[in-house]
C-alpha cells in the first residue's frame, strides 16, 4: 500500500507536530515497541507505521482507524492513547531482516506527518550465549567506564608497565632455565653411552692384564721351587738308606 501522492508536498516529515526516537533496537525472536507522541489536535486522526527508507514511498504495515482500538498486521500491532496523545507500535517475534528505517505517521488533509525512526535488531540471548560463552555481558548492556584523571591514568599505565616488566623477567628466566636444562641433556646422555661403551670395557680389560700379570709374575717362582724341593727329598732319602 502506498501513500498518497499529496506527500510529496511535505517539505520536512519530522515536524514538530508529532515526535518519536532517532533509533531503537530489539533481540532477535523478541518483541520491539516504540511510542510516538503527538501534539494536542490530533487525537482522532489516523496513525500508522511504515516502512521504508523515503517517506513518500514508505509502505503502512498498521494503521488504526481514529480509535484507541488496537489494530493488528503481520507481526506487527499499533494502539492510540489519546489522553497521552501518544500511540505504541509492537514488533513481534522480531528477524534480522526487520532492521530497517519506519516511519510513525499521521493522517493530515493537506500533508500527513511523520518522524523517522531507524530500528536495529541484534542477536538473541541464546545466540550470544553460545558465541561469547554463559558469563558473556550483553553486547548492548555494556557501559562504557567514566574517564579517568589524567594524573591515576598516567599512574596505573606505570603501574601496569611494571607489572608486564616484572611477568616478563620471570618468563624470561624459566625461558633460560629450561633452555640450560635441555642443554644439559645431550651431554648426560652422552656421557652415560660412553661410560657403558668405553670406560666399563677399559676397566675390565685393565683389571684383566693386572690379574695376568700377577699370574706370569707367580708361576716362575713356583716352578723353580718344584725341583728344589725333590731334590731335598732325593738327598734325605739316599743319607737314611744304609749300603
Amino acid at each position: 500500500m502506498r501513500l498518497p501522492p499529496a506527500l510529496l508536498l511535505l517539505s520536512l516529515p519530522g515536524c514538530l507536530s508529532i515526535r518519536g526516537p532517532e533509533s531503537v533496537w530489539g533481540r532477535e525472536r523478541e518483541s520491539l515497541s516504540v511510542q510516538c507522541h503527538y501534539d494536542s489536535g490530533w487525537e482522532t486522526s489516523k496513525k500508522w507505521w511504515c516502512r521504508g527508507a523515503w517517506w513518500a514511498s514508505c509502505r503502512i504495515l498498521v494503521e488504526t482507524q481514529g480509535l484507541e482500538r488496537e489494530e493488528k498486521g503481520a507481526r506487527v500491532s499499533i494502539k492510540d492513547n489519546q489522553r497521552n496523545r501518544s500511540f505504541t507500535v509492537t514488533m513481534q517475534e522480531l528477524r534480522p531482516d526487520d532492521a530497517d528505517t519506519y516511519w510513525c505517521g499521521i493522517e493530515n488533509p493537506g500533508a500527513n506527518l511523520g518522524t523517522q525512526i531507524k530500528v536495529t535488531v541484534g542477536p538473541s540471548k541464546s545466540l550470544l550465549s553460545t558465541l561469547r560463552g554463559p558469563g558473556a555481558q550483553d553486547w548492548k548492556n555494556e557501559v562504557p567506564s567514566p574517564p579517568l584523571p589524567e594524573g591515576r591514568r598516567e599512574r596505573m599505565v606505570s603501574e601496569r608497565e611494571a607489572a608486564l616488566a616484572v611477568v616478563g623477567s620471570q618468563v624470561s628466566r624459566k625461558t633460560n632455565t629450561s633452555h640450560l636444562a635441555s642443554s644439559s641433556r645431550p651431554y648426560r646422555r652422552t656421557h652415560y653411552v660412553l661410560l657403558v661403551f668405553l670406560k666399563v670395557p677399559f676397566l675390565l680389560g685393565l683389571v684383566g692384564a693386572v690379574l695376568w700379570l700377577e699370574e706370569h709374575q707367580r708361576d716362575p717362582a713356583e716352578q723353580q721351587g718344584q725341583p728344589i724341593y725333590a731334590n731335598l727329598s732325593c738327598g734325605l732319602l739316599t743319607k737314611d738308606t744304609p749300603v
